[in-house]
């Protein structure tokens, strides 16, 4: 009986591939293998045992870049130029905190391993330290700072780069350098007795020379301004749902709309006590009715037709808006893994509903959106094994558009379609999935 049940599946398939294999010759008919997702440079990274996948940014050539910690190599700073699809890791193999790509050059990282910030100038293929001797003559060593967020704005074509840091004791601060000459030293803004989690230039830096951060003096959380001198720093305090006091842990990136101006609005994700989404103008902020921590935030538009998309700390969870944060809603299907959620929508998101997330944790991915956030599907970096395949489901009209369905087991059932006859893939469905146990079947 399973040898005719087998018979008849593969005349099925042979018939959809061929539709004239009836007066096919035994010559003209041959097997071909067909690719399946795979790990490790030889298979682009799609499968990626292991890994953590974090700090999710895209650099203005539509380039993609994350921290990810995969089993079979050292390197750390992994690249994707089709979207996400595959990766290749770049020349580096430090930890991460912080993780920015040039806004008018897209061969420039800058990148923190909380001591010392980096940049490569070729794309990742070198990085060299930036200004390194200035940051050992700061002392960090004494003072128990780390760095915690980088920001790099351009005045004239000519970047100036920030970091902000952190002790746990609100002993940190934020720091600038002009990355033109290898003389030039970091300079401290001296915000004051507050540790710094997120830092932003402002999208008219070049003329405006304002930098943003998110800090904290262990009891309160502040959004500060500073338009580049020392201690003229202007503060704007974030208060929890019953309009008290909170100090947080964590912030996520510093979201301008499009036609923002020093006194207009910017939005911000922040982790511990009260944690959620602020909306922040020269004045006040209002929390908006998210009840977790976000370590991720991004937006498109400017005020009136706003977008926005949050990433949970603590959950594989996005969380939606379409209405400049009047509403929110979490997903239908979400990313597959665990928290912390980095989340990045593409330049064209208004038109295309298309955004990336990254996860951590057992089955973790970069995965990505076409509908704004609802669904999610996983392309690579996915932290999955493939022991074998359960089953396989060929689509009625496979002739016109090359559509396969893979069942594997793993650990973890994996639901894998391809477009292309098996060229690509990409998991669509996964029993990791939250109230989903077995996946046994596909017809």
């Amino acid at each position: 009986m399973a040898k005719l049940k087998f018979a008849i599946i593969l005349v099925a398939v042979l018939s959809l591939l061929s539709p004239n294999l009836a007066v096919a010759t035994p010559d003209e008919v041959k097997w071909s293998r067909v690719n399946i997702p795979a790990g490790g440079k030889r298979g682009d990274w799609v499968l990626a045992s292991g890994s953590d996948v974090q700090y999710l940014t895209l650099g203005i050539d539509g380039s993609l870049y994350c921290y990810a910690n995969p089993s079979g190599t050292s390197y750390t700073l992994f690249k994707s130029t089709d979207g996400g699809y595959s990766w290749s890791y770049t020349d580096y193999n430090k930890a991460i905190v912080a993780l920015v790509s040039s806004s008018i050059d897209a061969d420039i990282i800058y990148v923190s391993d909380g001591g010392y910030v980096y940049r490569s100038i070729d794309g990742g293929d070198s990085f060299d330290k930036l200004a390194a001797g200035s940051l050992d003559a700061l002392d960090f060593a004494t003072t128990g700072e780390k760095i915690t967020c980088l920001a790099v704005g351009y005045i004239d074509d000519e970047p100036y780069v920030f970091i902000g840091t952190a002790n746990g004791s609100a002993g940190g601060g934020v720091y600038y350098i002009r990355d033109v000459a290898f003389w030039d030293e970091w300079t401290d803004l001296d915000i004051g007795n507050y540790d710094v989690y997120s830092l932003a230039c402002s999208p008219e830096f070049t003329t405006d020379y304002q930098v943003t951060a998110v800090a904290t003096d262990k009891v309160h959380t502040y959004v500060a301004h500073n338009y580049t001198a020392i201690g003229g720093w202007t503060k704007v305090e974030l208060l929890d749902a019953s309009n008290t006091s909170f100090a947080i842990t964590a912030g996520s990136n510093i979201c301008f709309p499009s036609d923002y101006n020093q006194t207009g609005e910017l939005f911000v994700g922040v982790v511990g006590g009260d944690g959620g989404i602020y909306r922040v103008d020269g004045r006040n902020s209002y929390r908006f009715d998210v009840d977790a921590d976000i370590i991720s935030l991004d937006l498109v538009g400017e005020l009136g037709s706003l977008q926005l998309l949050a990433g949970e700390n603590a959950n594989a969870e996005v969380w939606r808006s379409i209405d400049e944060g009047d509403s929110w809603h979490s997903t239908t299907k979400a990313p597959s893994g665990d928290g912390p959620t980095y989340v990045v929508m593409s330049d064209d998101f208004a038109d295309s509903s298309k955004a990336y997330a990254a996860t951590s944790g057992s089955e973790s991915a970069f995965s990505y959106t076409r509908d704004g956030g609802i669904t999610w599907n996983q392309t690579s970096l996915i932290d999955t094994s493939i022991s074998f395949i359960v089953d396989l489901a060929i689509s009625p009209n496979f002739s016109q558009d090359n559509t396969l369905f893979m069942l594997t087991w793993g650990g973890e059932h994996s639901l894998w379609r391809s477009l292309n006859d098996g060229t690509r893939w990409e998991r669509v469905f996964t029993s990791a999935l939250a109230n989903v146990d077995i996946i046994s079947l596909i017809a």
